[in-house]
């Protein structure tokens, strides 16, 4: 296991990974599927398992993903859930990742040929992943 300082949201991007025995009960994290890990909680190893060729995850997080492998002491996780991992499926989600106790970590939206985004404001700031 390691930790990260800052919460990471990880996305499968090609193949599927295994995120070690504490995330998704142990199976395989596929195409489209969203990992967050609040900072400072252990996880992993992070382990391709696909047969055909090589996996690619996006992490997106506030620190360098530089993982360390003997946390201290202080690296204590702090977070409004009730959890430090959270995993959505793609196909689980329809339109839109699901809120934990209100409080929406991720959004997803299904585009089809025509959509678009309209213009609109997010105070505290989004990533958009295509």
């Amino acid at each position: 296991e390691f930790i990260i300082p800052s919460d990471a949201y990880l996305v499968v991007t090609k193949g599927e990974a295994f995120f070690g025995a504490s995330i998704a009960d142990g199976l395989a994290i596929q195409l489209g599927d969203l990992v967050w890990v609040a900072g400072g909680t252990a996880f992993g190893p992070i382990i391709s398992s696909n047969e055909e060729g090589e996996t690619i995850i996006l992490s997106i997080s506030a620190s360098g993903f530089e993982p360390s492998f003997s946390p201290s002491l202080s690296s204590n996780p702090t977070t409004v859930l009730d959890s430090t991992i959270q995993v959505w499926r793609h196909e689980d989600v329809g339109f839109r990742y699901k809120s934990v106790n209100d409080y929406p970590l991720a959004d997803r939206v299904d585009w089809k040929v025509g959509d678009f985004l309209r213009p609109h404001y997010h105070p505290r700031g989004s990533f958009y992943i295509l």
